[in-house]
């Protein structure tokens, strides 16, 4: 009997002793797992912490006391901004508004969004600002190349790679009678007229590929099938890979111009009480032909 009862003792304590092992190896493999967890949630939350402190928004974190309990850095350099972030206006979270800070060109427009978050039972406003200035120039700018190109007297004209018309304004429709929506999609050459031969034309497509513009005067046709003189410049426009991406035109019509180019000469050449070619013509026409028979004479 007491060698059955050691026996059974040490078969109790060996098994016991397993037990005990494998629960402590279970224990450090849970324990390992754990450790291996939180140190990953630890990286991954130094790691946000890093990014929105590094980030290029501003952003800001208040308690429901009123309290800013956090400010990345970008905030952190221009602490006048804090309360800006937070002056929304009324409306349910989340809100998108935008604030200007400062006046005149060096004013700064900030895009702001504000949230409300919840943790450990307390309440916080989360804002985040980005800084628009640069777009709202842009816009501006943008607003003010339109009104130039709707209120400019010249006829402006812009063409796409192919030649194909994009935009006219409104010079433009005055003059050839054209609106924007019948010439959209077809080619500058629907203004051209017949007084100039397609020698004419190679020419200054030479020219603007040369020299990336060419300025001249053109006879074109109205939508009616009047023709009128017009000064025209022409200019390439290219992407940054140096390729063709825009051709522009401005004409104005120097109908009137040419008119008065044409009394003024008349009236040089004209008598005025007559009407009859004076001596500057005479004398003109007398050196053209003498010039005509030398030419033919040799």
């Amino acid at each position: 009997m007491t060698l059955v009862a050691m026996l059974c003792a040490g078969f109790l304590c060996w098994y016991f002793v397993r037990w005990v092992g494998a629960l402590v190896r279970r224990y450090q493999h849970d324990l390992a797992q754990s450790h291996l967890s939180l140190k990953e949630q630890a990286r991954e939350l130094r790691l946000s912490h890093f990014m929105i402190d590094n980030a290029t928004d501003m952003v800001a974190l208040r308690s429901e006391r009123g309290e800013v309990v956090y400010c990345n850095l970008a905030l952190r350099r221009r602490p006048e901004l804090v309360d800006a972030l937070f002056r929304h206006p009324p409306g349910p979270f989340p809100l998108t508004f935008e604030t200007r800070h400062g006046d005149g060109e060096a004013a700064l427009h900030l895009e702001i969004t504000v949230n409300q978050l919840q943790y450990e039972g307390e309440r916080y406003l989360c804002a985040t600002a980005r800084d628009i200035s640069i777009r709202r120039m842009t816009e501006r700018q943008l607003r003010l190349a339109a009104q130039v190109f709707e209120s400019s007297n010249e006829a402006i004209l812009i063409a796409d790679a192919d030649n194909r018309i994009l935009t006219v304004n409104r010079a433009f429709s005055a003059i050839t009678g054209y609106s924007e929506s019948e010439v959209q999609g077809q080619k500058p050459a629907l203004l051209f007229s017949d007084r100039h031969d397609p020698s004419f034309f190679q020419q200054m497509w030479q020219t603007l590929q040369q020299r990336g513009q060419w300025a001249g005067e053109i006879w074109n046709q109205r939508k009616n099938g009047d023709h009128f003189p017009c000064w025209v410049n022409i200019s390439i426009l290219q992407d940054a890979q140096g390729a063709v991406s825009h051709f522009i035109a401005l004409f104005s019509d120097i109908s009137e111009r040419k008119e008065q180019e044409a009394r003024v000469q008349h009236m040089a050449e004209y008598d005025a009480l007559t009407d009859l070619p004076n001596r500057v013509l005479v004398n003109d026409r007398l050196q053209r032909g003498c010039s005509t028979w030398r030419s033919t004479t040799r």
